[in-house]
Order: structure tokens, then sequence, then C-alpha cells
């Protein structure tokens, strides 16, 4: 059973502005994000309550024909962020149909 992604079927892994300005305001915190996109990368869907019904969706989505994975994480200060991958899967249809997101709740 396929437990967690395969690299080839996550697409481009890109981030948002409100992520961006997070790591240009505090440098610090791009190594904070970096460690939760390898755990995202290791199919460990997070660590702020994630329900078992979201964690089954993403086992579905990695077992079947692709959809959405998503993740929920905390930066060390508490602050929320996600990581969505869009497509999962059918990177076959375009360079723009599969990406990895790194996002705040709020940019959803």
């Amino acid at each position: 059973m396929l437990t967690k992604p395969e690299p080839a079927c996550l697409g481009k892994i890109v981030m948002t502005l409100g992520v961006r300005a997070w790591i240009e305001e505090e440098p610090h915190l791009e190594k904070q994000v970096s460690v939760r996109l390898q755990q995202f990368l290791d199919g460990d869907w997070g660590d702020t309550n994630y329900s078992e019904e979201d964690c089954e969706a993403n086992r579905k989505t990695l077992q079947g024909k692709g959809g959405l994975l998503m993740a929920s994480y905390l930066l060390l200060d508490g602050r929320k962020f996600w990581i969505m991958t869009s497509g999962y899967g059918q990177q076959s249809m375009g360079i723009d149909y599969c990406y990895t997101t790194v996002l705040l709740p709020s940019e959803y």
C-alpha cells in the first residue's frame, strides 16, 4: 500500500505570496517550512489535529488515479500553514495541471 507521495506525481512545488512574505520577514522560517515540506513528501499529513477522514482521503488519492493531497502544519510559534497537491498523479494532462503549493489557510 502506497502511503507517501510519488515525487514524480507532485508536479512543480511553489509557495504563495503570503508564505514568501513570512520567509522574507523572518528568514529562519525557511528551515521550518522546508522540514514540513519533507514531512509532506514522506506522507506525514500534519500536526494540527488533522482528521482521520482527511488522512484517509489522502491515502485514497495515493492509491487511486490521483486528485488532491492536503496537509496542515504548525510553525514553532504556532502559526498554521498548509501544503496541497492539486492534480496529484495527473501531470500527464499538462505542466500546469499538477502542482504542490505551500500556502496560508487564508489564501485558499
